[in-house]
């Protein structure tokens, strides 16, 4: 399922990217906040690709080796135990994530000269020639995992070519990218000896999710008008000219959630709000979001516009 708070970014993205437009319908904001989150999916996927496609790249390594004039021992016995791990053996067997990567047109992203340069980075580890050396057949399931959550994490994202690799290939990668590392950390760590479409974990397809994400938009969309009323008395006592359009629309969003969504405890959401913030507007914005977020939740109370039910969601 996908980080509600990564699902609050793309409908704060798709409300800032049409905020200045005209005649904006509510399929076309839709549309918007679709693409955002399934670029996401994508990032992740790709993540998944190259993985898998260095991983392979272990028998091209071997070629090499088995090609020189001269070969030691240790080239000719040289092992494919990256390529042979199970994880990567399981997703390169896989037809529907084959068919997955070319519906998104990936299949040819990953060039082999970015393998070749990675590769050679990854033999250099100690990591990576303790399990390349390692018998086969003493592997244990968790040490395969370990091998890809260290190149995942130890390779790959401290790559600047693996960086600007995906920055090249989706626009909102900066804003994906602790998402889809913590997922790709929390995908393997609970991966089953037996994986089975693994990769469909964070897949943008729960309904859960997307009717959230839907439902925070359009009602935020279509109340605009009237939170726009309900926020102007609050602003009397600030700077107007260092509130930002951001700001207003995260203020937008949180009184959709306070009044739309009742299984949402308040304290959530304020904390959910300020940390956009903090992301994504100016340094003092997150003192303005916090104080305004505060009187807004005490008056749309007493006026009993917040109806939470349920433990935990009523008091603050």
């Amino acid at each position: 399922m996908l980080n509600r708070r990564l699902l609050r970014i793309k409908v704060l993205q798709a409300v800032y990217s049409t905020e200045h437009q005209q005649e904006i319908t509510i399929q076309y904001s839709k549309s918007l906040l679709h693409t955002y989150i399934n670029n996401y999916y994508k990032s992740y996927l790709l993540c998944w690709q190259f993985i898998v496609r260095l991983c392979l790249y272990n028998v091209n390594y071997k070629e090499r080796l088995e090609a020189k004039h001269i070969k030691s021992n240790e080239d000719v016995n040289y092992s494919l135990n990256l390529a042979n791990n199970p994880i990567i053996v399981a997703l390169k067997n896989d037809i529907a994530f084959e068919k997955k990567v070319e519906s998104e047109k990936q299949q040819y992203i990953v060039k082999e000269d970015d393998l070749k340069t990675m590769f050679n980075d990854l033999v250099k580890k100690k990591k990576y020639e303790e399990y390349i050396n390692a018998d086969a057949n003493s592997l244990q399931y968790d040490q395969h995992k370990r091998i890809l959550i260290y190149i995942f994490n130890k390779l790959l994202l401290k790559s600047s070519l693996f960086k600007s690799f995906l920055e090249d290939h989706y626009i909102n990668w900066y804003d994906d990218r602790e998402y889809v590392y913590k997922n790709m950390n929390d995908t393997i760590r609970n991966l089953k000896s037996d994986p089975v479409a693994f990769y469909d974990i964070y897949q943008p397809i729960n309904k859960e999710s997307i009717f959230f994400a839907e439902s925070l938009l359009i009602k935020t969309l279509r109340n605009r008008t009237e939170y726009e009323q309900i926020i102007e008395p609050f602003l009397k006592n600030w700077d107007l000219e260092r509130v930002t359009t951001v700001d207003i629309m995260i203020l937008k969003l949180a009184i959709c959630e306070f009044c739309e969504f009742s299984e949402i405890p308040l304290k959530v959401t304020i904390n959910e709000y300020i940390e956009l913030s903090k992301l994504y507007s100016t340094p003092k914005s997150k003192d303005f979001v916090n104080g305004i977020l505060d009187k807004l939740m005490k008056t749309l109370k007493a006026e009993g516009k917040i109806k939470k039910a349920g433990r935990g969601l009523v008091d603050m």
